[in-house]
């Protein structure tokens, strides 16, 4: 009687372990994981002096995706008080590949990157930190200041990408990339 017990007693436990270890949501992402080699894109960014700039497109990568996967995109910023150049990305941005072939997608550029962070080096497609696939030149530069030297992509993927986590004030664009 003892044994069986202790043998129903560690079922339980192994259900509520089970249970409690519910696979990640876009919305519980809290750390960008990727396996894809590589990948092919398509980036558009419009604008106008009146409109947000929007970035729309297609990725498509190399191998089908694993369900935890996700795309997104990676401002590189230059540090305003000395720090070098670096990537910021918001991990509740973070999205799905689709089902197809290529996965659409469509967005708004974050303006208060630059305010937050420093002035945009460039916005880079990315399939995971230092997995670039490709880059849009800065937006929103300082007009007080010279442009920073442009990086290439090679330049870029070697920076350091800092992830931010979700927050219930972020993002403060709905549509935003």
């Amino acid at each position: 009687m003892m044994m069986r017990r202790a043998v129903l007693g560690a079922a339980g436990a192994a259900a509520l372990l089970l249970a409690s270890a519910a696979p990640a949501t876009a919305d519980s992402v809290v750390r960008w994981l990727t396996a894809q080699p590589c990948a092919t894109a398509q980036l558009t960014v419009s604008s106008t002096p009146d409109t947000d700039t929007t970035v729309s497109g297609w990725i498509d990568p190399c191998q089908r995706p694993a369900r935890a996967e996700r795309f997104g995109f990676v401002y590189y910023v230059q540090d305003p008080e000395g720090g070098g150049p670096r990537g910021y990305v918001y991990l509740e941005r973070l999205r799905h590949y689709g089902t197809a072939e290529a996965t659409a997608f469509e967005g708004t550029v974050d303006r208060d990157v630059a305010s937050r962070f420093g002035s945009v080096l460039a916005l880079c497609l990315a399939t995971g930190p230092g997995r670039l696939v490709t880059c849009v030149p800065g937006m929103y530069p300082d007009a007080d200041a010279p442009p920073p030297p442009r990086p290439t992509l090679q330049e870029l993927a070697a920076l350091p990408v800092i992830e931010i986590p979700p927050s219930p004030a972020d993002p403060n664009c709905a549509t935003c990339v």
